[in-house]
């Protein structure tokens, strides 16, 4: 649970406005920017968090954010973005950090996907992306917030019970796409 705070004020008002919205425009188009600003304010959260419980333990230095190349490797791959210069080298990297296995979320993830070897760009755009965004699939289906708080989360049993809800959300998403698929072939 992430400390009471201005910031916590923010992003679980920014959550309000995303329901209130997908409630009256069931059909969201998102700017990655808008996703951007989600993201970084989770993180900032999940940070703010981990600087607390060092400063706490004794440690004076802030979190290492080499640590989250994971999470760019991942939405990198999920934009579909072409993997040249700067790009590749975020993913290279972050795929280095991913095969360590650190964010919990993340691992929860990898291991009910029953991925076994160290993740590289196929996993991660069409395994574990995939799952993380069939919690929001434009709001239709499920919770659009899981996928960050999933990844985001310091506790094992709560990342494995929003990995199965995911994987649920991510399973509805194919029945739907099938039957869409489907209709399209008999017209």
């Amino acid at each position: 649970m992430c400390p009471a705070s201005s910031e916590a004020a923010v992003v679980a008002s920014l959550q309000l406005a995303a329901h209130m919205f997908v409630r009256c425009f069931p059909v969201v188009v998102v700017v990655v920017v808008v996703v951007v600003v989600v993201v970084v304010a989770s993180l900032q959260l999940q940070l703010q968090l981990q600087l607390q419980l060092q400063l706490e333990a004794g440690h004076k230095e802030p979190p290492n954010l080499m640590q989250y190349l994971d999470l760019v490797a991942l939405g990198t791959v999920c934009d579909v973005m072409q993997l040249t210069g700067l790009n590749r080298a975020f993913v290279a990297q972050g795929l280095k950090v991913a095969k360590n296995r650190v964010n919990i979320g993340y691992r929860a993830l990898s291991d009910f996907a029953n991925i076994q070897e160290p993740p590289n760009c196929y996993h991660l755009g069409f395994i574990l992306g995939p799952r993380i965004n069939a919690g929001g699939c434009s709001g239709r289906i499920g919770r659009s917030w899981l996928g960050a708080h999933l990844l985001s989360t310091i506790s094992e049993q709560e990342a494995l019970e929003i990995t199965t809800e995911l994987d649920r959300y991510n399973e509805e998403r194919k029945a739907i796409e099938y039957t869409v698929s489907e209709a399209g072939k008999k017209r």
